[in-house]
């Protein structure tokens, strides 16, 4: 195993064993982590899964504060704290406030876009069709059409 997969084992240990739940939204984000914990778990984490991982234990971390103190206390703790990289000797990864940079979602997603153009493309082929169509004996059906 890699160090890498050492950390990610932790991560999920943390989550199942040693944290203990203290609000609603904590026990969420605890029900999130196992279902990806669960798709992700034996791959060769990549450095986006790993940081993902990472982030999702921040904010769990922030939504089982109780108090406001005990929320800028894991927000300092998060933001100031020695990443595995920087343990390492390497440059650290995360952004000022702790979180590992996220990759940003765009407004519509690549999956509606793709439908679109195949949609366009297949109206385009039957306006073809059509029109290729009055050109045929059987013209004289276009009339009925959509």
């Amino acid at each position: 195993m890699s160090e890498r997969d050492d950390n990610m084992e932790a991560i999920n240990k943390y989550f199942m064993e040693t944290a203990k739940i203290k609000t609603a939204a904590a026990e969420k984000l605890k029900r999130e982590w196992m279902v990806w914990w669960k798709e992700h778990k034996g791959w060769s984490y990549s450095d986006d899964e790993y940081d993902e991982a990472r982030n999702m234990r921040n904010k769990f971390n922030l939504a089982n504060a109780v108090s406001a103190m005990d929320h800028a206390t894991v927000a300092e703790t998060i933001a100031r704290g020695v990443t595995s990289e920087e343990a390492e000797g390497e440059t650290r990864r995360a952004g000022t406030e702790g979180m590992f940079v996220e990759e940003e979602k765009p407004w519509i997603p690549t999956s509606w876009k793709v439908g679109a153009v195949v949609g366009m493309g297949l109206v385009a082929v039957g306006e073809f069709g059509k029109k290729l169509l009055a050109l045929t004996p059987a013209a004289k059906f276009i009339k009925y059409l959509p």
